[in-house]
């Protein structure tokens, strides 16, 4: 799936505006998406390893 860049830009914006004002959903969202872009190297090297 090819996303546009301006519209992850404006979810992780939205994401991090909720976190600050306490929405703990919003938290472990961004918990989440940081464990698998931590992961996505990882996914990459397999990939072309194959």
């Amino acid at each position: 799936m090819d996303i546009p860049n301006g519209l992850v830009n404006k979810v992780l914006d939205y994401l991090l505006r909720q976190a600050d004002a306490g929405d703990t959903e919003a938290e472990e969202l961004l918990d989440e998406l940081n464990e698998l872009n931590e992961s996505a190297p990882a996914d990459e090297a397999l990939k072309s390893s194959e």
